[in-house]
């Protein structure tokens, strides 16, 4: 860990306190919400933190694009107020770019971890498999750094499970936790759970043409089960069923072999804990619905619209994927396309709501009349909307040096005679 040593040091010679704040940009999860709490500052109070700091300041980003979170402008202005970035991801993204140092944090397949359902179920994930070379969890990056730093609240931190209990403690939303899955120690009969099915006798196979000796399988520290086929995978908490197989059934064909009754829970229960209770209340009323929005003359208020591939991060990042993202685009009503005399295909300008003549994109428009009246949907995370941002107010104007694209062509006879 001389990363983590680097990191300490860095913060010493510059006679900085060690000073933790959690702000999540964009808490797009319930979990995220229930770790934050509802004090934790947005991007906009922690660079004025940073302002107002006596000594110097360094941002910590954990798996997370920066610029995605707002437009460039702000965001460079943002990062330029600390006085050194520390990123930690598995991606190379524009944040990464931008860092005094970046850390190799392994992806969702190769660290545990607690999710959060929309239920308010927290469900435990586990590696599939162990990271190569030296990228860990952002956890234990997080860790080794406090403890050169010599922070008291992580003396006795070592396993993730410890982690987990001490989150448990601190934030009483998350007290159930701990309950979601049995910990590292746990064993059945005796033994680990193995991860791998028996069909997985042919791993030797896989490296023959390295040596035909096998090595030993890595030990899995965090977790009570296995990266082997050896162990039991027999009546454990359904929280630690590694796959469903049985003899005759693939895959998901054979679940109902694992249920209680066909259609009912698991054997070994239902995965997770409710952190959640259930509603004890008067009233079922979700709140008084805000008023219809009313617009200035001439301006357009952005509404976030999502594309199942591109603005989900990761998928952007898939070459199979990213050959059916389409590019950029603003949605508009049929009255208030025809008001700007444009139509589906055509180029629109985005200008600032402070009509100062600002051009922040210009994209292609499409048509749908479920949009409000003097409302403009812009797709999330596709080319030409980064510096777009939902629930403030636009200025739109026919681009007029447009090119329209070419249409995608499915089947064409084209050349051949009929």
């Amino acid at each position: 860990m001389a990363a983590a040593a680097r990191i300490a040091d860095a913060l010493a010679e510059r006679g900085q306190q060690p000073m933790f704040s959690l702000a999540v940009p964009e808490a797009n999860s319930l979990g995220q919400a229930m770790l934050a709490g509802p004090d934790s500052p947005n991007l906009s109070q922690l660079q004025q933190r940073a302002i107002a700091a006596e000594t110097a300041t360094t941002l910590v980003v954990l798996e997370n694009d920066l610029y995605r979170r707002g437009t460039r402008d702000y965001i460079e202005n943002l990062i330029a107020t600390f006085d050194q970035v520390i990123v930690m991801d598995g991606m190379d993204t524009n944040t990464t770019s931008a860092a005094t140092l970046v850390l190799p944090a392994t992806n969702f397949a190769e660290t545990e971890g607690t999710l959060v359902s929309m239920e308010g179920r927290a469900q435990r994930h586990y590696p599939v498999y162990q990271a190569a070379e030296e990228r860990h969890p952002a956890w234990v990056w997080l860790l080794a750094c406090m403890k050169e730093m010599e922070h008291p609240g992580v003396a006795d931190l070592q396993h993730f499970d410890d982690i987990n209990r001490a989150c448990a403690t601190a934030i009483p939303e998350l007290a159930g936790v701990t309950a979601a899955a049995p910990d590292q120690q746990f064993r059945n009969v005796g033994m680990k759970i193995p991860r791998q099915p028996h069909r997985y006798s042919g791993r030797t196979a896989m490296r023959a043409n390295i040596s035909v000796h096998e090595p030993k399988q890595p030990a899995d520290e965090e977790s009570p089960l296995a990266f082997s086929m050896e162990g039991l995978n027999r009546s454990q908490p359904s929280a630690l069923l590694p796959f469903v197989w049985s003899p005759g059934w693939n895959s998901n064909q054979s679940l109902h072999k694992f249920q209680a009754e066909v259609g009912g829970e698991l054997k070994g229960g239902t995965a997770g804990a409710r952190l959640l209770g259930a509603h004890t209340g008067t009233s079922n009323s979700p709140g008084t619905a805000p008023p219809p929005y009313s617009g200035r003359e001439g301006f357009w208020l952005l509404v976030a619209q999502y594309k199942i591939f591109g603005s989900e991060e990761l998928s952007a990042m898939s070459p199979g994927l990213e050959a059916l993202i389409t590019p950029g685009f603003i949605t508009l009503r049929s009255s208030d396309a025809n008001a700007l005399g444009v139509a589906a295909g055509d180029g629109i300008e985005v200008g600032g709501g402070d009509g100062d003549g600002e051009k922040l994109s210009t994209v292609e428009v499409t048509i749908d009349d479920s949009l409000a009246a003097g409302c403009a949907g812009f797709s999330v995370g596709l080319a030409g909307t980064a510096n777009l941002q939902a629930l403030t107010e636009v200025t739109l104007h026919k681009a007029q040096s447009w090119q329209r694209r070419s249409p995608q062509v499915i089947g064409s006879d084209r050349g051949r005679d009929v």
